[in-house]
């Protein structure tokens, strides 16, 4: 009977350890396709769309169903646009027609827009213009009055320490208006009243040599003229010039119209005394009581003149 040897176990070992290196080999190679071909499938989509894990079905299991596609239509999958044609030289484009019907529209808007300061204006020129109508009125009347009665008026007028102007009375008052224009509409532009004063006899006035040229030129001023067959250099005595000059003498007043001002402007010539003095008013000033005083004072009835009456500065040469 033959005695069997027992089994190589150092050799069934080995060929174990042989086995499982070559199945760790393969799968490890089945994985290394797998990422590879992932890796090739990543490199071909685009970064912009989002990759959708499609999940694998098991073994066995009914293959899911694939969503049917839409249905064809007729039309084509549509051509690209075709460009815009190339446009023309930018030209400025022609001025819309106006509106119809609106034209008279606007123009009557315009009109109102001005209106307004003109309508002003015109109410403003009127007031002055009925003021000085008011004025000339009054003085007419006036004139006629004291005209008539030639009243005596009891101021002094004096030239110099001398010489003065005493016991006067009224003569020839007289009043003259005049407007812009020939039209009876035409607004006025100024109102001019004037009277003389007569002392009983001439005046005798004696002039130095060194103010001759002073006193001849105060005497344009003042509207003074020489008696009746005296020149106007009288006669030298002892080196001085005696002159004799008419009794009477003007007492002017002219209320101007002032429309850019807005004001009635009044210049006067020997009216508080000789000289030129020159005043302001506003139109609605001149009422009735404003006239009566004031014609209270040319007859030295009142030795004050209206309170409306403003004082301005002047130049004697007016």
């Amino acid at each position: 009977m033959s005695r069997s040897n027992p089994p190589d176990i150092s050799k069934k070992s080995l060929d174990e350890d042989i086995r499982a290196l070559i199945e760790d080999i393969d799968a490890s190679m089945v994985d290394f396709e797998r990422r590879l071909e992932t890796a090739h499938l990543r490199q071909k989509r685009p970064a912009s769309v989002e990759r959708i894990p499609v999940p694998i079905p098991k073994i066995g299991s009914p293959k899911p169903a694939q969503p049917a596609p839409p249905e064809s239509s007729s039309a084509t999958v549509s051509a690209p646009p075709e460009p815009p044609p190339a446009s023309a030289p930018a030209t400025e484009p022609p001025s819309p027609p106006a509106a119809t019907g609106n034209l008279l529209a606007e123009l009557e808007a315009e009109i109102q827009g001005k209106s307004g300061d003109q309508a002003q204006r015109a109410i403003a020129d009127r007031s002055i213009h009925e003021a000085l109508d008011r004025v000339f009125r009054f003085f007419d009347v006036f004139c006629r009055h004291a005209n008539a009665l030639a009243p005596a008026v009891k101021r002094t007028y004096r030239l110099d320490a001398q010489v003065s102007y005493d016991d006067l009375r009224w003569q020839e008052s007289i009043v003259k208006t005049r407007r812009e224009g020939l039209s009876e509409n035409a607004l006025i532009d100024f109102v001019s009243f004037r009277v003389r004063l007569v002392a009983p006899a001439p005046l005798t006035v004696t002039v130095g040599w060194n103010r001759l040229a002073a006193f001849k030129k105060d005497m344009d001023i003042l509207d003074l003229r020489t008696a009746e067959g005296m020149d106007h250099d009288g006669t030298v005595e002892q080196g001085e010039l005696v002159m004799r000059l008419a009794p009477d003498f003007p007492v002017q007043l002219t209320f101007g119209a002032n429309y850019e001002s807005g004001r009635v402007d009044v210049l006067s010539r020997n009216l508080e005394g000789f000289g030129i003095a020159a005043f302001t008013c506003a139109p609605d000033d001149v009422t009735q009581d404003f006239l009566d005083g004031l014609g209270r004072y040319l007859l030295a009835r009142d030795n004050h003149l209206p309170a409306a009456l403003r004082r301005v500065h002047h130049r004697a040469e007016l």
